[in-house]
């Protein structure tokens, strides 16, 4: 090989290289340059915090109780989840909130820590956590939830997941976490709640059954949801009265207020979010958290975790109503009979006779009679059937095939649903008998299925549950 080149070689070289960086100069600008360079490293969550713009006044806070030190630490023993509020979520506190928590620095870093996990925890480690409580920085719990997809901490939303620093992680959340009530008493439950003016009917309630001795029992421990004087007002003095003169009624009504031999607070009833729990009187409470309100059947928690030394009390805004599981035949008023069959039980409202009808002339009478099978109706009652489209109402009863599916579409085969458990599983789907996804929903209290309100108190049979609906359900080609 000649290792020498002549200068006409050198000019042609020289030429080539010209022509090789004009092309790439075109190339640039015709085309966006890509790079393979890895992305720059990540820095801490104070840092990472600041980056991300709106934190401004998480930041702010974190510095005024002198916390950005410990979330800058990046040193290898250091490491922390940040579940942290946006600046949308301060300001819903309300400017005099916020002026207040940062004047008061001992309040401010309780209230921070409790944002902070002392360990990394990503958005796949805290759904399997889900519906547990888990130890914040300050040592209070915080609840890990689930609603459908959604992941919750407390009643908070989990907005963005997995914001990745050098010492940690963020969830970005969409509302202040505010630690438990720590305070404690030395009065038992009758005391304090004898205490409270807020709650004088609900003590003359309890002494006409005869329960302050029970609530008294410093042995025992109970949880207690308690309807305020507004709860009972709306009720109405006729009821009121009423139910005072029958203890035994009002008995198992105050009972079903109860959880016996569990003191639960608050947050536990958080991470609980879509479950059930059985009160005193034998019968399902629902819980749940809807629009950031924890929810005992369709009743908000209106003040929490007010203590006792032998239980704890919730406010609630509403008196809880009793599921209807008598033993008497169905009766119109929404009593059910645990022997009968579904079938029968529709037999005894008149107010399906329009569905009883169109079930009849299917078949599917016969099946829903099965008592070797639970099932679960949501009926349309005659009103329902009445504000169809004579049109529509024709062409369904037209044709056997379409109309079965219909009906189909309105049950949910080996389950029996009651009212608690569709509380609890409100922003949820379930599948009708027919494939249909359906999705059941809670707003301001209350319960609807794909649009369709829940009117009626249920009708329990031996063989399922039937809750009267307002509406068909009807896709739009059926419509």
């Amino acid at each position: 090989m000649n290792l020498f080149l002549n200068s006409a070689s050198v000019r042609q070289l020289a030429a080539s290289a010209v022509a090789a960086i004009s092309l790439t100069l075109v190339a640039c600008d015709s085309a966006e340059i890509t790079s393979n360079a890895p992305p720059p490293p990540p820095v801490n969550l104070i840092d990472t915090a600041i980056a991300a713009g709106n934190f401004t006044t998480l930041n702010a806070a974190l510095e005024a109780a002198g916390l950005n030190t410990l979330l800058a630490d990046d040193s290898a023993e250091a490491s922390y989840t940040v579940f942290a509020p946006t600046d949308a979520a301060f300001a819903a506190l309300g400017q005099p909130a916020i002026d207040a928590l940062l004047a008061d620095t001992d309040r401010l870093t309780d209230v921070l820590l409790y944002h902070v996990l002392p360990s990394t925890v990503n958005a796949e480690a805290a759904t399997a956590l889900a519906g547990t409580t888990i130890t914040m920085q300050n040592g209070d719990p915080a609840a890990l939830s689930l609603d459908g997809q959604q992941l919750r901490i407390n009643t908070a939303n989990i907005t963005t997941a997995d914001v990745i620093a050098s010492n940690g992680i963020i969830h970005v959340i969409d509302a202040v976490l505010i630690p438990p009530n720590d305070a404690t008493s030395a009065d038992d439950l009758m005391t304090v709640i004898r205490a409270d003016a807020n709650f004088s009917t609900l003590v003359a309630a309890i002494e006409a059954t005869g329960l302050e001795a029970t609530l008294s029992d410093v042995s025992a421990e109970f949880t207690v949801f308690a309807p305020n004087n507004a709860a009972f007002t709306a009720l109405g003095t006729d009821t009121v009265t009423s139910l005072l003169a029958d203890p035994d009624t009002l008995r198992n009504i105050l009972l079903y207020h109860v959880i016996s031999g569990q003191r639960v607070d608050s947050i536990t009833a958080i991470s609980l979010a879509g479950s059930s729990v059985a009160a005193a009187n034998g019968s399902d409470l629902a819980i749940s958290v809807n629009q950031g309100n924890l929810l005992i059947n369709t009743s908000a928690v209106t003040r929490a975790d007010i203590p006792a030394t032998n239980g704890v009390i919730h406010e609630i805004n509403t008196v809880l109503t009793v599921p209807a599981d008598s033993a008497s035949n169905g009766d119109g008023n929404g009593n059910g009979d645990t022997a009968a069959n579904l079938t029968a039980m529709l037999a005894d409202e008149p107010d399906y006779s329009n569905l009883l009808s169109l079930l009849q002339s299917t078949g599917l009478d016969v099946t829903l009679a099965d008592t070797a099978t639970n099932y679960t109706i949501f009926a349309p009652d005659n009103a329902a059937f009445a504000a169809l489209n004579a049109t529509m109402l024709a062409g369904l009863t037209e044709d056997p095939t379409s109309l079965e599916a219909v009906l189909l579409s309105h049950v949910i085969p080996n389950s029996s649903i009651t009212a608690a458990d569709a509380t609890a599983l409100a922003g949820s789907t379930v599948t009708m008998a027919d494939g249909t996804v359906r999705t059941i929903t809670l707003t301001d209290g209350n319960l609807s299925i794909d649009g369709a309100t829940i009117t009626g108190t249920e009708l329990t049979a031996g063989n399922g549950v039937i809750h009267r609906i307002d509406t068909l359900l009807l896709t739009e080609a059926e419509q």
